[in-house]
């Protein structure tokens, strides 16, 4: 695993994969975080991958433009 420490709006890229991470927002012991990536990734929270069986079947995320969180659909 690599550890990297990032201030707020400092990213982290993966530019083989078009994905970039971004440290939002930083209170108390919570990090928010956004994610950037091609729309045929998915991207779960760790404790929801052993809930679902079958990824095909989940309907795609999408971004709430006033929130700028992702929501489900």
């Amino acid at each position: 695993m690599l550890v990297l420490s990032r201030k707020v709006n400092e990213t982290i890229e993966l530019p083989e994969l078009g994905i970039t991470i971004e440290v939002a927002k930083i209170k108390g012991g919570c990090v928010r975080i956004g994610i950037k990536a091609p729309e045929s990734f998915r991207i779960l929270r760790g404790e929801l991958v052993e809930t679902v069986t079958d990824f095909e079947d989940m309907a795609p995320a999408k971004v709430s433009p006033e929130r700028r969180e992702c929501v489900s659909i």
